[in-house]
C-alpha cells in the first residue's frame, strides 16, 4: 500500500495522479496487479472486493452508498 497525501493547492502527487488516471479524483486505487485506476470511495470498494474478495460487497456497504448518493441529489 502507498498512501500519498493529497491536500488543496499542492500539485506535487495530484499532477502524478492525473498523469497515471487521466484526473485528479481523489481518492484513487492504482491497482498494481492488474494496473487498473478506479476513483471514487465506492467504485474503489466494489472493485476491490469484485477483484479480491467474495464478489460483492457486503449488503451494509451497498445500501450506505446509495443512501449516500441519495442525500446528494
Amino acid at each position: 500500500v502507498d498512501v500519498r497525501p493529497c491536500p488543496r493547492g499542492a500539485d506535487a502527487h495530484r499532477l502524478e495522479l492525473e498523469s497515471i488516471g487521466g484526473k485528479q479524483e481523489i481518492p484513487a486505487l492504482l491497482d498494481p496487479n492488474t494496473m487498473a485506476v478506479v476513483h471514487g470511495a465506492d467504485p474503489i470498494i466494489e472493485y476491490l472486493f469484485t477483484n479480491y474478495g467474495a464478489g460483492k460487497p457486503p449488503l451494509a456497504l451497498r445500501l450506505a452508498a446509495r443512501s449516500a448518493a441519495r442525500l446528494l441529489v
